[in-house]
């Protein structure tokens, strides 16, 4: 199914001529029938040899409606630019054709009305003469000129002929992907409640789904679906749709939201875009400029960025990025249009590269223009590797909906797009994009080893404080460790390989005199905090994280070497009579209670030992 729509200057004929090709006045407002002037958008349709139902969007063209003209065009697969012969191109032309341009709407014939107005045939040569001058290096160029007349009926034929034959040639649509229907009208019928329109841009919607309104967030389920006036079960791609929505009070519906299947869109206020600025436009534009942002039926106020400018002059192309008062919902690749809000002017339009970029670039930065180029020229897999670029896992199905392929050929990239090595499967069904674990690897690298370097009397960073200093979750962490080359990792600590606490002579010289002291006496040794006393609280913490102190609670510790021949004699006690209590492991290292019940206590907890009663059996580690 095929949507039309015309442009063109107020005065040229375009409802008259719609009402000719399909029999239906698209004017639907009695103030539009009284100043026989479009205000708001129209349709009709008609059908085509073929059987196919071709839809009519009849858009204003007064420069007062042009905002409304935006809200018709987005969808439409191809154009009628309407030229009345006997004004010729007129300014309003101008802002029409631009627009089209910027849409990149390549389809479509220009149709000169008003022929019989105008005897004179050079004065009709000359317009067409203009006409091509003007279309020069747009997407119209090469568009066929047919000169008719809708009241007398004169190159009518010859017009049915050049649009039967242009539909012939346009693209199809893609029902695979997933539905977005804009909507570019709300109403009550009495008797089904809540109905919606829009030209279905891509995918198919059935009686029964369950539905979603984007931005808005708001669900509902569709009870019945109309394409061209008739009752259908399905709604294919490409056709002009009227949905009949339960759920969904029609008071809190906007022309501008997208309907769509549940979690397929997600809203955003800041999008990354190409941006062509036009060549009639009075002034350049400025960094921070307000502006309006016209996609498919919505509209948004903002301002935007340019990332690589200091000022974009007329006819200039550059990358921006738009921040946005309302949310929006955009895919990658939609085309858009940019207005002055006052006075009201097309200043340009693009195509959105980025729907959801990660925050807020800074500008002149070369690596994210070299980015936003990558994504905006690069391949499918290039793409969806850039939509994977957040520190986060993302899950398949999200990746799916935001890369806007359909599914067939979202599983193809997606394998090419790992095969290399451009996406990694981090976990089941949820990747992440190897720029960006190469980038969380060498943050990571950097966080370890400027620890290090700050605290030399440490073993390690911490694990829960290099992950909260990297910004990732758990997941992430554990996939990152699993992956890092060259490091360390224990329980609690995280270190480079061939990493170790160097102290300086006078630390050594204290170091030493306390592990003295500790061999003195290795079961019955000094506290910690008489350790603290004689050599500081930094260098018996460098001891334990280093392993040459082991502390078994808040006030015992044990000389390494100390520890190993309490764990060993403990047992062998065991092995020989099957448990061991204090009294005998007192006795065999004359040692005391005081540190014999909380190295039970720290055995039981590392599993070697198991309480039983007043005696210990063998833990599940012992041997």
């Amino acid at each position: 199914m095929r949507v039309l729509g015309t442009a063109g200057h107020v005065d040229h004929g375009k409802s008259t001529l719609v009402r000719a090709l399909t029999g239906i006045d698209p004017d639907r407002l009695a103030e539009e029938k009284q100043r026989e002037m479009t205000i708001d958008l129209g349709f009709a349709w008609f059908s085509a040899p073929s059987g196919e139902m071709v839809g009519l969007v009849d858009v204003p063209g007064h420069r007062d409606f042009i905002e409304n003209m935006l809200a018709g065009i987005g969808g439409i697969d191809a154009v009628l630019f309407i030229i009345a012969a006997d004004e010729g191109v007129m300014p309003q032309t101008r802002e029409h054709l631009a627009i089209v341009d910027l849409l990149g709407i390549s389809g479509g014939i220009i149709v000169m009305t008003k022929c019989d107005m105008v005897n004179d045939a050079d004065w009709l040569d000359l317009v067409e003469t203009e006409i091509h001058d003007t279309v020069q290096n747009t997407v119209l160029a090469n568009a066929p000129i047919i000169r008719i007349s809708a009241h007398t009926g004169a190159g009518m034929d010859s017009l049915k002929s050049a649009i039967f034959g242009l539909l012939t040639s346009l693209p199809f649509r893609s029902s695979n992907q997933s539905p977005r229907l804009p909507i570019d009208r709300a109403f009550t019928l009495s008797g089904f409640g809540t109905v919606v329109t829009g030209t279905l841009l891509d995918g198919s919607l059935k009686i029964g789904d369950e539905v979603e309104l984007q931005p808005s967030g708001q669900k509902g389920k569709i009870r019945g679906l109309h394409s061209y006036n008739q009752p259908v079960e399905i709604a294919q791609a490409g056709s002009r749709t009227a949905v009949n929505i339960t759920g969904i009070d029609k008071n809190m519906i906007r022309r501008g939201e997208t309907l769509t299947l549940p979690k397929r869109l997600s809203p955003t206020q800041r999008v990354d875009a190409y941006f062509r600025h036009l060549p009639d436009v009075e002034r350049p534009l400025k960094h921070n400029a307000q502006i309006k942002f016209f996609c498919g039926t919505d509209e948004a106020l903002g301002s935007v960025r340019l990332l690589n400018d200091e000022q974009l002059n007329t006819g200039a192309e550059g990358w921006i990025q738009l921040e946005l008062t309302t949310p929006i919902a955009v895919l990658y690749g939609d085309k858009f249009i940019l207005r002055y809000p006052s006075p009201a002017q097309t200043i340009g339009g693009g195509m959105i590269v980025n729907p959801h970029p990660a925050r807020r670039w800074k500008r002149f930065t070369p690596s994210i223009i070299e980015k936003l180029e990558s994504q905006r020229l690069g391949t499918p897999q290039q793409r969806l590797a850039h939509l994977a670029e957040k520190i986060e896992p993302v899950k398949k199905t999200a990746l799916h909906h935001t890369s806007g392929l359909n599914e067939t050929d979202f599983e193809s990239v997606l394998k090419t797009a790992l095969d290399e090595a451009l996406i990694i499967e981090i976990a089941f069904n949820q990747y992440m994009a190897m720029k960006t674990e190469n980038d969380l690897m060498n943050k990571m690298h950097i966080l370890i080893t400027d620890f290090q370097s700050q605290n030399p009397l440490k073993a390690g960073i911490p694990r829960e404080e290099l992950r909260s200093r990297l910004g990732v979750k758990p997941q992430v962490f554990s996939y990152l460790l699993g992956e890092a080359p060259n490091l360390v990792i224990t329980d609690t600590i995280v270190h480079t390989d061939g990493h170790h606490i160097e102290f300086t002579d006078a630390q050594q010289k204290l170091v030493t005199k306390l592990m003295n002291t500790m061999d003195e006496n290795p079961f019955t040794p000094p506290t910690i905090q008489e350790a603290i006393d004689m050599i500081g609280a930094p260098l018996v913490q460098a001891l334990v994280d280093y392993g040459e102190l082991i502390a078994i609670n808040k006030d015992i510790i044990f000389s390494q070497h100390a520890f190993v021949a309490l764990l060993d004699g403990a047992i062998e006690l065991l092995n020989r009579d099957g448990q061991v209590d204090v009294k005998t492991m007192r006795e065999k290292f004359n040692t005391t209670r005081k540190y014999l019940i909380p190295f039970f206590e720290h055995t039981d907890r590392l599993g070697y030992t198991k309480r039983v009663g007043d005696v210990r059996v063998k833990g599940d580690k012992a041997h």
